[in-house]
């Protein structure tokens, strides 16, 4: 054999030196030869495939054919995957990239492939921000070069599937909903091809794991109804996706608790898995596992994650460390966890740790490897969570204290890495969910840190549980301002910074339409969403690859932008607190919550009960203030109200305020969950014996009658906002009265709701900002001039701005909740992208202060964006308001605030003044109960013109004095 192959390599060298002609057409056969000789093993013998490919590298080496070499690295690359020898696929994919970035240009199509594989080696490894960058070049390349689009949807689905297992599902569908729409247009292909249903079950997976789980299921069994036709071709694509598929349907099934149709659809993929290393063998394991712990089946859930354990060694046996090993190991652990064998449970967590990271190799229970080294931060979080869930069962086993110090530590380790991890993620929508997930860890870490301080006496763990509390909070938000001090901070040129406002109104005005449009339902333009889909797609990719460049090119921006340091107890006295304030911030865990009063001399730290009972007194509450009172349930509701008004006030003040100094008149309150929909002020001290009939002062004691009361998204946040220097705007006062040009029949003219999406002209609004015009100068913009062209103009020179218009909260898309003007509107996406520097925004309209409520970062509201668009305070609305009503607590509002009260204080005198004056009715809360007091609560500081006229008039007046006085002393 060994002659033979001598022989033939003879053969080629004479061939060589005959001629080109005869070279060329010799070399090109014997390619054309090998090539189809090594693609027909391509799924048989290595050894096989290896030697013709080495043949064929021979040739191409000969005629330094460097297109061809690398594609043949390619090709091994993918032979090596499919093999699932992983040090062969790594090393082959790096060496055709090194040949192509040395041999080759950017026109080369075996280089972009290669750039795209190496992508995968990146993925693999858990570095996803590299992964991440080598996709985004490859894909670059491809678009420039007008590769197949094959090429390119293989590409985009990378990218999509690399930005679920992230958690950041935003950019996972935008992703997966291109690489469908690309399918669909290689020629011949269709909605049942079988690359475009792979795609649609990748669509699926996504909303499955950001549980959406009816869209979810909607999608998999229109892939389910595709598959199952019998004309539709079986390979592999069609295989894998069937597998997939039953392992989502079953996760849902899991998460909704029907284990029946959870192991129905596990069984059918388990049916599909018959071989050893059948495709996602592993996954089935484990989610067979879940489905029996779920039935307390717990024998049989580790007999499975065993398999699990053993399989995943098997099919990684070429890697020391893998990630699925970790997850197979740290799945077992769970299990032992729940039947309460802490000890083993460790043991299985560890080796998971060991099997993440690079260079660690201590099974010493206690010890914990650097972040930076674990393949994978995601499953490191589960992993540390895992082990401080173990550490607190041993001491909760009466164990001892050192157990507890344990927890404590790794929960703290595994909130560190949330923090990191937020970095990777690129969208704040992605971002916010992470906080959702992210509340185990804090709890677990308040929870432990409040343990050991009652248990201690050490004051310390206590300050720790507040500040871990505060990262729990608003930390989307606090970033999204700080990336914007980042842009204006960071050196960043002039031209960079023109193109990232350029996108981001771009990205804004095709959300906007899209979002319009689709308000149209089935008389939606399909041609048009898919134009502008598209471009949207386009936009966000461009802005998203422009701020990884920001990252890569301004250090600075990097540091501005993430370089969150949360607020201490000695900063928080220092900066936020005087003698006549405190402040009460709220933590509503899974399973516990707590309060922490801070003033200058206490720090004290409240255990608060939790249930469903609580949450479901809020939202009773809520539907009775936040309705027009009807003459027929008035008596009742009052009723109802006393008792849970009452009851609440106990619940979550009384412990706190039952030994307040009377000296303490002002309470900053950092609400948590669903405690962010409470208007505290309206909660009263006692409940009445017997049904008050009306909601009068005289009646009630309400809370706001001892206290004014502002609300902040965190401690951290406030002093951000308080510190930040704002700039004085050419006018103290902008305000907007707009007409819609259409009057309401009945009673519709009463609300500044939006009523279904028709706006009626509002009575009050006009005289609202004409007497706050009188008052503070500045500019009154009304009727028709009040416009959105004349609100974009005009909001940036304000140091007041007033709104009084109609609102509308949209909670399923966040982005467009929109105000109104005569001409049209401005979404909350729109709102985040302008440069305000108001010190206040007053937002009298309705659901301003509403959206939908995200755990661990507050209500997504239009005061939000306000606060986003560098607005220091704001005062809005927490349902839908009466229009005259709102009108007489405004200008009760701003005579306060005129007398350099602080806001807090304004809107507290303003409530009281319209109770002073109402009848039976106006004294219902839904008038006078819906307007909160967010961010700064500081007074105003007086505006440049009045400050002017201040100074002329002392001037004046001091002339007059040492005129009078010469006159006096001559005389």
């Amino acid at each position: 054999m060994i002659q033979l192959r001598r022989l033939f390599l003879f053969c080629c060298w004479l061939a060589l030196t005959t001629g080109l002609q005869a070279q060329t057409s010799s070399t090109d056969s014997l390619k054309e030869l090998y090539t189809n000789k090594y693609k027909g093993f391509f799924r048989g013998s290595t050894d096989s495939f290896l030697h013709y490919q080495n043949l064929l590298l021979e040739l191409q080496e000969q005629t330094q054919d460097w297109e061809g070499i690398v594609m043949c690295y390619n090709y091994r690359t993918n032979h090596y995957y499919r093999k699932r020898d992983y040090i062969g696929f790594q090393n082959t994919c790096a060496e055709a990239v090194r040949i192509g970035e040395k041999q080759l240009d950017a026109e080369s199509s075996a280089y972009r492939i290669a750039i795209g594989n190496y992508g995968m080696v990146s993925k693999m490894k858990g570095d996803y921000k590299q992964a991440l960058s080598n996709y985004q070049k490859a894909l670059e390349l491809h678009e420039k070069n007008q590769s197949a689009i094959v090429d390119r949807a293989t590409t985009v689905q990378n990218i999509g599937s690399l930005f679920r297992e992230k958690g950041d599902f935003q950019q996972a569908i935008a992703y997966t909903k291109r690489t469908y729409q690309l399918y669909l247009e290689v020629p011949g292909n269709g909605e049942d091809h079988y690359l475009t249903v792979y795609a649609l079950s990748q669509l699926g997976h996504t909303y499955r794991d950001k549980k959406e789980y009816d869209r979810a299921k909607k999608i998999y069994h229109q892939f389910i109804d595709i598959v199952s036709s019998t004309s539709y071709p079986e390979n592999t694509y069609t295989l894998r996706g069937k597998i997939y598929v039953n392992q989502g349907m079953s996760k849902i099934f899991i998460e909704e608790q029907q284990t029946d149709s959870a192991l129905y659809y596990i069984q059918q993929a388990l049916a599909l898995q018959t071989k050893p290393k059948a495709f996602r063998k592993i996954q089935s394991y484990e989610i067979l596992g879940e489905v029996y712990l779920q039935r307390k089946q717990y024998a049989e859930a580790l007999d499975v994650y065993e398999k699990g354990i053993a399989l995943a060694e098997q099919n990684y046996a070429a890697y020391e460390k893998h990630p699925i090993k970790a997850a197979a190991h740290r799945r077992a652990a769970d299990a032992l966890l729940q039947t309460k064998q802490a000890d083993k449970a460790l043991a299985y967590y560890q080796k998971a740790l060991i099997k993440l990271t690079f260079d660690f190799a201590d099974s010493t229970l206690t010890s914990i490897p650097a972040s930076e080294q674990m393949f994978s931060k995601k499953e490191g979080v589960e992993i540390l969570k895992g082990k401080a869930d173990a550490y607190w069962q041993k001491y909760k086993n009466d164990e001892g204290v050192e157990f507890l110090k344990q927890s404590f530590k790794h929960f703290g380790q595994a909130a560190q890495l949330i923090q990191d991890l937020r970095q990777s993620f690129l969208k704040s929508k992605s971002k916010l969910l992470l906080a959702e997930l992210s509340l185990d860890i804090h709890e677990g870490a308040v929870r432990t840190a409040i343990e050991l301080g009652e248990l201690t006496g050490d004051q310390n763990y206590l300050e720790q549980a507040l500040t871990y509390t505060e990262r729990n909070k608003a930390m989307v938000l606090l970033e999204s301002l700080q990336q914007g001090d980042a842009l204006q901070g960071a050196q960043i040129s002039e031209e960079d910074l023109e193109q990232e406002r350029l996108l981001r109104l771009d990205i804004a005005f095709y959300e906007k339409q899209i979002n319009r449009e689709k308000q149209k339902k089935e008389k939606a333009n399909a041609k048009k969403l898919k134009e502008w889909e598209t471009a949207l797609f386009d936009f966000r990719t461009s802005y998203d690859e422009l701020i990884a460049e920001f990252e890569q090119k301004y250090p600075l921006y990097h540091k501005l932008k993430y370089d969150i340091q949360t607020i201490g107890l000695a900063d928080i006295r220092t900066q936020l607190l005087d003698d006549r304030t405190a402040i009460l911030e709220y933590f509503i865990g899974q399973q516990n919550s707590y309060l922490f009063y801070v003033s200058r001399t206490d720090f004290k730290v409240y255990p608060l009960d939790r249930g469903k009972v609580q949450e479901e007194a809020i939202r009773e509450l809520r539907g009775i203030v936040g309705q027009i009172p009807e003459e027929k349930s008035f008596l009742a509701e009052c009723g109802r109200f006393n008792e849970l008004s009452a009851g609440l006030y106990q619940q979550l003040l009384q412990p706190a305020l039952s030994a307040v100094p009377e000296s303490v008149d002002r309470l900053v309150l950092v609400p948590d969950n669903y405690l962010s929909l409470l208007p505290f002020g309206l909660l009263i001290r006692t409940q009445l014996s017997e049904n008050p009939g009306n909601y009068r002062l005289s009646t009630f004691d309400y809370l706001l009658e001892d206290f004014a009361i502002s609300y902040n998204y965190s401690l951290t946040l406030l002093s951000y906002t308080q510190n930040q220097i704002l700039d004085s705007g050419a006018d103290d006062f902008v305000g907007f009265a707009p007409v819609f040009g259409k009057q309401a029949a009945g009673g519709r003219m009463a609300s500044r709701s939006c009523f279904d999406g028709e706006l009626y002209d509002l009575v009050c609004n006009r005289q609202e900002v004409d007497y706050i015009h009188q008052l503070y100068g500045g500019q009154a913009v009304l009727a028709e001039n009040a416009n959105k062209e004349a609100f974009q103009l005009v909001a940036p020179q304000g140091r007041i701005l007033h709104l009084a218009t109609h609102a509308c909260a949209d909670e399923e898309n966040i982005d467009q909740s929109r105000i109104h003007f005569s001409n049209g509107y401005i979404t909350s996406q729109e709102l985040q992208g302008m440069d305000l520097k108001a010190d206040l925004a007053v937002l009298s309209a309705c659901n301003t202060g509403s959206g939908r409520l995200i755990k661990g970062e507050g209500v997504m509201s239009l005061s939000r964006s306000f606060l986003l668009a560098g607005c220091a305070s704001t005062l809005v609305s927490l349902w839908s308001v009466d229009d005259c009503a709102t009108s007489d607590v405004m200008k009760y509002f701003y005579t306060s605030l005129s007398n350099d009260l602080g806001k807090d204080q304004a809107l507290r005198e303003a409530t009281l003044q319209y109770l002073a004056q109402a009848d039976k009715v106006g004294s219902h809360p839904y008038y006078w109960g819906a307007f909160v007091q967010s961010g700064s609560a500081v007074a105003l500081s007086k505006g440049t013109s009045q400050l002017l006229w201040w100074l002329a008039g002392g001037v004046l007046l001091l002339g007059l004095f040492l005129f009078l006085r010469r006159r006096g002393g001559a005389a």
